[in-house]
């Protein structure tokens, strides 16, 4: 979990699963399916994600388009592009972006805020539930 995300609701449901591996889909608008904020990693998963990994290649990769696309999420998408996944129908929401319900007010069943991009809970005091759910 990123330091700059606010939990708000029960992480046993997101964590208490079968699953060797998971990482937030849809977290924002760029090409890119994942966001990597929240991840689950048990021991040994993927190793193909781990054992490939070289800088030279991950940055060609994230820049393919012409554009950054980001680092860590978009090697993942690269080599592990059928991943598993939470996105906000399993209460792990990405602040403002798709799957968000408009406008500032929590999601009634968020679990999770994250906040992709240049947005900081840091910088959203005056947002209730940010001041409720995070300290820095």
């Amino acid at each position: 979990l990123d330091l700059d995300l606010v939990v708000t609701g029960p992480l046993d449901p997101l964590f208490d699963r079968p699953e060797p591996f998971m990482i937030l889909h849809g977290g924002h608008f760029n090409p890119c399916p994942f966001n990597g904020s929240v991840m689950m990693v048990a021991r040994g998963a993927r190793h193909e994600i781990w054992s490939r990994f070289n800088v030279p290649f991950a940055e060609m990769v994230a820049t393919a388009d012409g554009q950054w696309r980001g680092s860590d999420q978009t090697w993942i998408a690269h080599v592990a592009p059928d991943a598993p996944g939470w996105t906000w129908r399993d209460g792990v929401y990405a602040y403002r972006k798709p799957g968000w319900p408009g406008g500032d007010d929590l999601p009634r069943d968020a679990r999770i805020v994250a906040f992709p991009g240049r947005k900081d809970p840091k910088d959203l005091g005056a947002l209730g539930w940010v001041r409720e759910h995070w300290a820095a």
